[in-house]
């Protein structure tokens, strides 16, 4: 799913901590009465079913920043080394005999795969006339070596760091927001998505960031009577509340973040980041 297809097929944003208020379902909570019942008795106020017959409707969380689906890391990393990190422009010379035969005897995985090994030997630059003479339209600018996802806890959870080859021959890495990656995927062209062997009208590159997080229904995670009519909820509404906690949380940060506050930016900037990792924890895990 897309944001967009997300949001079509969402009933409500999902935004209060609160779960239920004096034994009732709260709006925009975990259990929005728009989401279904799964309670006897009660009539989903969506479809106007009850519990025997309604299948549920989904919620949604916007996310105050951008995260990883954890699935999709390795393919977003791919898809880096395929196209420039300043224009977005894919890095394969089309107008080279041997490219164009693989090509056309390319589509899909296949295509993918052999785009990818031919940017990891070749796609040192991003070409543009001036390289090439005349097949190109890229920025020309110097490609990094690679992306890595570091796996010290030091690092944080989930994020991407290029090395570039300086002048002094050695490596120098410079952690990428997961922002500034989230805009170089956007920025790639349909025709260019086409052309590494993905889809723009089913998997364009940027839908593996999550912006929009969708929230399944109730009949998902059904919540379980315990001795003396006590509820005990299912993992998924757990983690779902702690999203909607630390989402929260960084939201208000980042507001608090654009007012005239007096403190050191560079400390409320490492506060930020580190709800944001939060955020990023706990999406993974769900």
């Amino acid at each position: 799913w897309n944001p967009d297809d997300i949001l079509k097929g969402s009933i409500c944003e999902v935004f209060s901590q609160d779960t239920y208020e004096n034994s009732i379902a709260k709006p925009n909570g975990l259990f929005d009465p728009r989401m279904g019942t799964i309670e006897n008795g009660q009539v989903c106020e969506t479809c106007k079913m009850d519990n025997r017959n309604c299948t549920g409707h989904f919620g949604h969380i916007r996310l105050g920043k951008p995260v990883y689906y954890i699935q999709f890391l390795q393919m977003v990393l791919k898809v880096l080394k395929c196209v420039c990190w300043r224009c977005s422009k894919c890095l394969v010379n089309t107008g080279d005999s041997a490219v164009q035969e693989m090509l056309r005897k390319s589509k899909g995985k296949g295509r993918f795969l052999a785009v990818y090994n031919w940017c990891q030997k070749y796609g040192k630059n991003c070409l543009s006339k001036e390289l090439d003479g005349k097949t190109h339209d890229g920025c020309g600018i110097v490609q990094p070596t690679r992306y890595i996802v570091p796996k010290r806890e030091k690092d944080g959870v989930a994020k991407i760091y290029a090395e570039f080859k300086e002048q002094s021959k050695e490596n120098v890495r410079k952690y990428i927001p997961v922002e500034k990656i989230l805009s170089i995927l956007k920025r790639i062209t349909d025709d260019d998505v086409e052309l590494i062997g993905l889809s723009s009208k089913y998997s364009r590159p940027d839908w593996m960031i999550s912006t929009i997080l969708p929230v399944p229904p109730p009949h998902v995670r059904p919540s379980v009577r315990q001795d003396g009519n006590q509820k005990a909820e299912d993992d998924l509404t757990h983690k779902l509340s702690d999203i909607v906690k630390t989402n929260n949380s960084l939201k208000d940060k980042i507001a608090d973040s654009n007012k005239e506050t007096g403190k050191d930016p560079a400390e409320v900037a490492n506060l930020i980041d580190e709800w944001h990792q939060l955020l990023q924890y706990h999406v993974m895990t769900l």
